[in-house]
């Protein structure tokens, strides 16, 4: 009998301990003691961008990525492409209505000797404002013909739920390290169809291992056909 009474506590324990491994926990990026968290942003990038996305010549992969939404959550966006190591490039932000907000010309930086390398520059200027869309243009110093592509900072409400949900995220993975925190960042932005912003988390990483260094390295290669 005495074990008869006890069972039905016993059965909602297990189903308590269930619950506690909610989706929602899973899609906000906590880490279990099993899991590998360096490749799973990488994984879930595969899985979402690979093979049908649209590559424009330069391969852009941040701030907008071509057939994808144009709307990001960073005010301080990164910008990311494919560059010739031989050319200095120029990019321009402005708001819609033309006012210049930032120039900044970009001279490689690579060491490497490919013909393609990756390149990246986080925008510089003033914050920009949510709910605002801006335009940008990526050129070579030696064109000044190209079209300014364009995007937009999300409303203040949907920058605060993704604020809200980054910093859960932070919580619950105290004792992480801050790369890991950010790759489980990463991987919640992604699951949003944040690409740009999941890019914008992982180059901000200070001091990078260098298992997340070939990991970027090896997804851009991969998503541009750059030769390794």
């Amino acid at each position: 009998m005495a074990k008869s009474r006890y069972l039905p506590i016993a059965l909602s324990l297990i189903v308590l301990a269930k619950g506690l491994e909610s989706p929602v926990n899973a899609q906000l990026g906590r880490f279990g003691p099993l899991d590998s968290p360096i490749e799973e942003p990488f994984e879930a990038l595969r899985e979402h961008l690979l093979p049908e996305t649209l590559r424009s010549d330069d391969c852009l992969l941040s701030p907008i990525i071509l057939g994808q939404s144009n709307e990001i959550w960073s005010d301080r966006p990164l910008f990311l492409w494919k560059a010739d190591p031989d050319i200095t490039y120029e990019l321009i932000v402005r708001d819609s209505e033309g006012q210049e907000l930032w120039r900044q010309p970009i001279a490689n930086r690579s060491t490497s000797e490919r013909s393609e390398v990756i390149q990246s520059e986080f925008y510089g200027g003033a914050a920009l404002q949510p709910g605002q869309v801006y335009e940008w243009r990526l050129t070579p110093l030696t064109e000044s013909d190209r079209d300014f592509m364009s995007f937009e900072i999300m409303s203040e409400e949907k920058r605060q739920q993704i604020n809200t949900s980054l910093e859960k995220i932070e919580r619950d993975n105290a004792g992480r390290t801050a790369e890991e925190i950010s790759l489980a960042q990463a991987t919640y932005l992604i699951k949003q169809e944040l690409y740009a912003d999941a890019f914008n988390i992982l180059y901000s990483v200070d001091n990078p291992s260098l298992a997340l260094t070939e990991q970027l390295q090896q997804f851009t290669r991969d998503f541009c056909s750059i030769d390794s």
